[in-house]
Formats: C-alpha cells, structure tokens, sequence
C-alpha cells in the first residue's frame, strides 16, 4: 500500500479548509493547528477575524486543553465563546495525529448576525390578538392544521394507541407553546387525532397551564 507523503497530505488539509471558508463566507473560519507546538500552534487559517488569529498565533485557551490528550477526537456541532461578551461560536473539531504531531482541524461559525436575524423575525411574527376566528390565508383551516398536530404526536415516538396520558399531556403542552390552541377548531382536531373527548383535551390545556379542574 502506497503511503502518502506527510507533505501532500497537509496540503489536502489547506485545501479543504479553504474550501469550507470560501463555501460559508465571512463568518466561517477553518484554522488548523499542531497541538504540540501550542506557542505558535495555527498552521493555516482562513477567516481569522473571527477569532482574531493568523499563522503562527498560539492556541486558544479552549484548544489547550486538548495538548495533554493525544488520543485521536471528534467534537462535532458544539458552542463556544472565546471570550467574554465575544461572539457565540458554532464550533467542529477533529483531532488527529498526522505523523508525528497532533493536529486540530476546527470550523467556527460565529452566529452573530443569524442571532439577530433570529431576533428580529422573533419579534415581527409576535402578535397580541387572542382571536380565535381569525382566518389569514387559510391558515386555521382544518388542512392546515392537521399536520402540525401529527408533528406532535409523532414526536412521542410510538402509536396513538400505547398513548398514556403523560403523551397526550405532551401533545397538547407542544400544541399549546406553539399557539395552536389558539386557534378555531383546534380543539376538535386534537381530540380526533387523539382519540379522546373535546372534553378531555380542555382538562390537558386546564392541567399543562396550572389551572385548577
């Protein structure tokens, strides 16, 4: 089996993550890093200013803990913050040994501006109205409905049938944190779907709220 020089190898890397950069933009960084020289540990980054690194900068306080593990890891899809009141980082790593030296391979996304994307969408789909025969666009129709209350009861995992009424009990607090009983013959929807009384679906959003029977 042919092996492939160490050169070629961290030069498929330096692409890769250039690749990645370039593929997410300004608030994608890709920055690979030896472990072993943590003083000066950033072999190639793309994006720097998210963290504010370039080559040759030493590693984050969050990646030095990685130096005294030489065991090969994965740590996919997590958040970190490089520093106080810095931006949220949605953060990968991998760490492999390359050789003789330990390398980290980390993509942070700062997520900034989707937060406050997020944000903003947030507060314009707020609403104050508590009608219950509002009918925009067909939205409270009943084919409208249906599926977002299927989504819930497949959520428990298991047929309607083995419901106890712990999962109907949740079934109807997602319904209710999701404004849907709000709506003009949820209710009804509910119940069918279920298989239980109208009357017993006003006892669940009575007990999920706190109120008394």
């Amino acid at each position: 089996m042919t092996t492939v020089p160490e050169k070629d190898v961290f030069a498929l890397i330096n692409q890769i993550a250039e690749a990645i950069a370039l593929t997410f933009d300004n608030d994608c960084e890709v920055c690979v890093s030896d472990l072993d020289t943590p003083e000066k540990a950033v072999l190639y980054i793309y994006n720097g200013h998210v963290t504010g690194r370039k080559v040759g900068s030493p590693l984050i306080e969050e990646a030095e803990a990685r130096v005294k593990n030489t065991d090969e890891n994965v740590y996919l899809n997590y958040k970190k913050q490089i520093k106080k009141n810095g931006p949220s980082l949605k953060s990968s790593t991998i760490v492999k040994k390359i050789g003789d030296r330990n390398i980290a391979f980390c993509i942070n996304y700062d997520c900034s501006h989707i937060e406050s994307i997020q944000y903003t969408l947030m507060n314009f789909l707020q609403t104050s109205s508590d009608q219950e025969d509002m009918d925009i666009l067909g939205i409270n129709t009943p084919s409208a409905l249906v599926p977002i209350i299927q989504a819930s009861i497949q959520a428990i995992n298991k047929p309607v049938q083995d419901f106890k009424k712990v999962d109907r009990l949740n079934v109807v607090r997602n319904l209710d944190q999701r404004g849907i009983l709000k709506i003009q013959n949820s209710v009804r929807l509910i119940a069918e779907a279920l298989g239980v009384s109208r009357y017993s679906i006003y006892n669940y959003i009575k007990e999920v709220r706190g109120e008394s029977r």
